[in-house]
C-alpha cells in the first residue's frame, strides 16, 4: 500500500510561516530590547533645595482684584472688546483722564493702540514696521515702547525706540519732534511738571535711553525739532522718587534706596530688583518689577508687594487673575493710574493689559 499523503493548502502554509515569524520576533524583543522597570533616573537641572532650607513667599494684598482689561495670550493685532483684541508685546501706558482712555505702545505690532472705558481696543495709528510721518491713519512706528500725555488735548508723545526719536500725534497727525545722539533708542518718556501756559508754549520732556543709559530732558516747540539737555543724575534715590526728573516712568535702576516692608519685628530683604514702571498715586508710586512679576507700592523709600507672589528662592511668573495676593503675572513693564480706582499694567509676555482694582485709601 502506498504511503499516506497529505495536501497542505497553500493558506494554512502561509500563516505557519507568519505564527513562526511572530515567535522569533517576541523571543528577539524579549531578550535584547525588553527591559524590566528599574528606578526613575534623576532629573536633569539644578537639585532642589536641601531639605534645611527656607523659602520666604510674600504675597500681594487681599483687598485688590486683578483682572485682564484686554488681549489674551496667543499674540496678534485684532481691535475689538476685551478678550477678543490682540496684542504683540504691550509695553507702555498712559492714561487720559478726561476722555477715560488708556493707551499702549503694543510694541511687536509697532502700533498706538487706544482702550475706551469699556475696554474696547482700537488702533491710533502705525501698522506695518517703518518710519514715516503723516497722517495717523498711514504714519509708521518702529518697536514703540513708551507713551505720555503731552499737554494739548488728545496729544500723545511717543518713545519711537527702533527709530531712535521721539514722535508727537496731534489733531490726527504724526511728526518726529526729537532726534538726537543722547536718545539712540528711548526707552521712556514723561512730560515734566510745571506751569501750564509754559508747557503749552513750550513742552519739556523726560526721557531715558536703553542704550547710553542718559536720562535727558527734551525741550519740544509747538513745532520743528526739540533741543536735548544732559541731566546729571545726584542718586538713584532722585529717580524712583521722581524728585526734580517730572516723575519719569520706565526707568531701569538699582533699587539702593528700596528695602522691604517689616513684618512685625522681622525685615524682609530688599524686593524689587528692577523697575520697569513708574507712577504716581496719592503720595506715594506704584512701580512694576519684571524680574520679580510683582506690583509694588513705594513711599518713602519701603516697597511693599500689592499684587503678585515673590519667592525668596525663585521667580514665579504665570498668568492668573484673582485677588493681589493669588494673582501671578507673566513679565511687567508699563503702568498707569486713573488716580481715582484703577491701575493698569503691561503683561507683555502675556499680550495684555491688566487692571488692578485699587482699595480707597491707597490715593490719599
Amino acid at each position: 500500500m502506498k504511503g499516506l499523503k497529505r495536501q497542505v493548502s497553500p493558506g494554512v502554509a502561509v500563516l505557519l510561516v507568519i505564527i513562526v515569524l511572530a515567535i522569533v520576533q517576541f523571543v528577539w524583543w524579549r531578550g535584547l530590547v525588553y527591559r524590566p522597570p528599574g528606578p526613575t533616573p534623576p532629573r536633569s537641572g539644578p537639585p532642589p533645595p536641601p531639605p534645611e532650607s527656607h523659602e520666604l513667599i510674600i504675597k500681594g494684598l487681599k483687598d485688590i482684584q486683578v483682572d485682564t482689561l484686554a488681549g489674551d495670550l496667543p499674540p496678534g493685532d485684532t481691535d475689538g472688546p476685551g478678550y477678543d483684541a490682540r496684542f504683540d508685546r504691550p509695553t507702555g501706558l498712559a492714561y487720559d483722564a478726561s476722555t477715560n482712555i488708556l493707551y499702549v505702545c503694543d510694541s511687536g505690532n509697532h502700533r498706538i493702540r487706544a482702550i475706551s472705558a469699556d475696554g474696547v481696543v482700537t488702533t491710533v495709528s502705525g501698522g506695518d514696521q517703518g518710519y514715516a510721518d503723516g497722517p495717523a491713519a498711514t504714519a509708521q512706528f518702529c518697536a514703540p515702547s513708551a507713551i505720555c500725555l503731552g499737554a494739548h488735548p488728545k496729544e500723545l508723545f511717543v518713545a519711537d525706540t527702533g527709530n531712535g526719536c521721539i514722535r508727537r500725534i496731534r489733531d490726527g497727525v504724526v511728526t518726529t519732534c526729537i532726534r538726537a545722539p543722547e536718545l539712540a533708542k528711548p526707552c521712556s518718556i514723561q512730560l515734566a511738571q510745571g506751569d501750564g501756559a509754559n508747557k503749552a508754549a513750550a513742552e519739556t520732556l523726560v526721557a531715558c535711553d536703553a542704550v547710553t543709559h542718559n536720562m535727558v530732558t527734551c525741550h519740544v516747540g509747538s513745532t520743528g525739532n526739540g533741543s536735548v539737555t544732559l541731566l546729571k543724575l545726584h542718586s538713584v534715590s532722585a529717580v524712583v522718587s521722581g524728585a526734580e526728573l517730572g516723575r519719569p516712568g520706565g526707568v531701569t535702576v538699582p533699587p539702593l534706596s528700596i528695602t522691604g516692608k517689616s513684618d512685625g519685628d522681622t525685615p524682609h530683604p530688599p524686593l524689587v530688583k528692577q523697575i520697569s514702571g513708574w507712577c504716581a498715586v496719592g503720595k506715594a508710586a506704584l512701580i512694576t518689577d519684571p524680574d520679580h512679576a510683582g506690583v509694588f507700592l513705594q513711599s518713602d523709600g519701603v516697597a511693599q508687594l500689592i499684587a503678585g507672589v515673590v519667592s525668596s528662592n525663585r521667580t514665579i511668573k504665570d498668568y492668573r487673575d484673582g485677588t493681589g495676593e493669588t494673582a501671578t503675572f507673566s513679565d511687567l513693564t508699563g503702568i498707569a493710574t486713573d488716580n481715582r480706582h484703577f491701575a493698569f499694567v503691561c503683561d507683555t509676555e502675556s499680550n495684555c493689559v491688566r487692571r488692578l482694582t485699587l482699595p480707597d485709601y491707597l490715593f490719599h
